[in-house]
């Protein structure tokens, strides 16, 4: 599977983006030719190195004719629709405009198919968006990742008069996400650039674990402050990457002898969820258990279209991956999950049963090579004696402690 994640600490506009995948290693006949089928009268694009703050970068030009009339949603997708692209492309085109027409009919209160489409919907912005989808294609990115945005402050003047940054539209697209400024003036985050990441990106944060194989930086129009450069890394998760890249089993088998632990592997079990009620996730993860996972744990994620979500994972054995996998299409609103094989590093372990003066706990001792390095009391015991006793279930779980170092339990073998 191949990764995009895109740095947005100077913001993000539609030609930073192309511009950055044509730094990256697209190539500008590709994009013109791809382009081409759009059957955009009078329109053309050029690119031409740029350099910011001393950073070298690709600037991306679109020049088209003055345009008089505004476009609706139904113009841009019959324009998207009848040229000969590849299909994700123009699915990612379509749902960026459709992201762009929802922001629009919300900021003025108009049904999406009335929207008339002004400053986004003229070639250049066309341009922009289905440009951002084909480098997307030319990589072969199949998921796409981005940093919090850098809005910029200030005003910005648009149609519709002097505005606060972001304009109306930007802060609409960018509900959910995770933006901030840095106090320069201007405007960092375009609608186009806006719409782009928040219709497309699966999860804005920190970069993903990678392999990078690419990167580019796309140029802004100014010299700022700080380099007006939008920089994209282009690769695959770092626990899918050739093994070249990944440790090498004879390596983690090495270690684990050289500490005095155990390997094996598992398989890891990966989703991203957020159209699913949380009041059924702890049922959600006990049958999770119950069908054969060893472990897991979910945690939130803002995800596309600014909606929050959760991340899901969870990892098993061989045997009981189809379970598992059958369990979470079942019991959870998820279409599709993710797979990888990972290899393990563990203490060697053993319960030790402890006597306490409210009754006999097991305490999970694990070992490096015949060294005791850690010790934890069970909770279901503690729990269970703790009710029984009427005491906190802390109080327990410290009497068990003390118990097993006064035993100073060693391995049997």
């Amino acid at each position: 599977m191949t990764i995009a994640y895109f740095n947005c600490s100077s913001g993000v506009s539609g030609d930073m983006i192309v511009g950055a995948l044509l730094h990256a290693g697209m190539p500008l006949d590709y994009l013109r030719s791809e382009l081409e089928k759009l059957a955009l009268p009078g329109v053309s694009v050029s690119a031409e190195p740029a350099v910011r703050a001393h950073l070298a970068g690709v600037r991306f030009y679109v020049n088209y004719p003055k345009e008089t009339r505004a476009r609706h949603l139904s113009d841009i997708a019959a324009i998207i629709n009848r040229a000969t692209l590849a299909q994700r492309v123009k699915e990612r085109a379509l749902a960026v405009f459709s992201r762009l027409a929802q922001a629009e009919a919300k900021v003025h209160n108009v049904d999406v198919d009335h929207v008339h489409f002004h400053e986004v919907g003229a070639a250049d912005a066309i341009v922009d968006i289905v440009g951002a989808c084909l480098g997307l294609e030319y990589f072969g990115v199949d998921e796409v990742y981005s940093s919090s945005i850098n809005v910029g402050g200030g005003t910005v003047v648009c149609e519709h008069g002097t505005m606060p940054v972001p304009a109306p539209a930007t802060a609409e697209l960018l509900k959910g996400v995770s933006t901030y400024s840095t106090g320069e003036i201007g405007e960092l985050a375009t609608p186009t650039g806006s719409a782009v990441l928040s219709a497309l990106a699966a999860r804005f944060g920190q970069q993903p674990a990678m392999v990078v194989r690419s990167v580019g930086y796309g140029a802004g129009a100014k010299d700022l402050a700080i380099p007006n450069l939008l920089r994209v890394s282009i690769g695959e998760p770092a626990d899918s990457a050739t093994s070249d890249d990944a440790l090498d089993n004879e390596i983690v088998t090495a270690v684990a002898e050289a500490l005095g632990a155990q390997t094996d592997s598992v398989i890891v079990i990966e989703t991203e969820i957020d159209d699913m009620n949380p009041e059924a996730l702890p049922e959600l993860v006990q049958k999770v258990m119950s069908a054969g996972a060893l472990d897991v744990h979910h945690s939130p994620v803002s995800m596309k279209h600014g909606r929050p979500g959760l991340n899901l994972s969870a990892i098993c054995d061989d045997n009981s991956l189809e379970l598992v996998a059958r369990c979470l299409f079942e019991q959870s609103t998820t279409f599709g999950i993710r797979t990888r094989r990972a290899n393990r590093i563990k203490l060697q372990r053993t319960i030790v049963k402890v006597d306490t003066k409210y009754g006999q706990i097991g305490v999970k001792v694990g070992y490096l090579a015949s060294r005791a390095v850690t010790a934890s009391p069970e909770h279901r015991d503690c729990a269970e004696a703790a009710r029984k006793s009427g005491v906190s279930v802390i109080e327990v779980y410290d009497e068990a402690k003390a118990a097993f170092r006064a035993l100073q339990t060693r391995p049997n073998s």
